[in-house]
């Protein structure tokens, strides 16, 4: 089992969320968990699977996302929020590719994809990801952080 906790905050739409939850590490390829949202857009619950996947030097990683939201405000969305593709360049690093879907329940969905970076020292990982908004997505710089141990 593992705790998860995440903070978002955008200064220029004012939009924020902060997540809690938990989950089971289903093998090294994956992981599930379960979480509770509060948004600017009201209460969620939230599923999060992440599949990962590694082929010689090629690793395949994603963060599929369900909202479900609690109450009256909000509607509920699925994200691959993001699939990321990497070639292995270096014993702890790789590059390759980052891809964002979000497809609301109501609405047209949206797309992002450009350049990601990871580097892995001992059990943490850290990836930086350019999203280029190709349709209905905004243009973002992501860096995130994850841990095992």
């Amino acid at each position: 089992m593992f705790a998860l906790a995440g903070m978002v905050q955008n200064p220029r739409t004012g939009y924020r969320e902060a997540i809690i939850g938990g989950g089971w590490q289903a093998d090294p390829q994956g992981a599930l968990t379960l979480a509770a949202a509060n948004t600017s857009g009201g209460w969620f619950a939230q599923v999060y699977a992440l599949p990962s996947v590694r082929v010689g030097s090629v690793t395949l990683d994603a963060t599929v996302e369900g909202y479900l939201p609690l109450g009256g405000r909000g509607v509920g969305e699925l994200d691959i929020s993001p699939a990321v593709a990497l070639i292995e360049v270096a014993p702890a690093a790789g590059v390759g590719a980052a891809y964002h879907l979000s497809a609301p329940a109501v609405g047209a969905p949206g797309y992002a994809a450009d350049p990601a970076l990871r580097v892995t020292v001992a059990h943490c990982a850290a990836t930086l990801e350019l999203l280029r908004g190709i349709a209905r997505a905004s243009s973002e710089l992501r860096f995130t952080i994850k841990t095992s141990r």
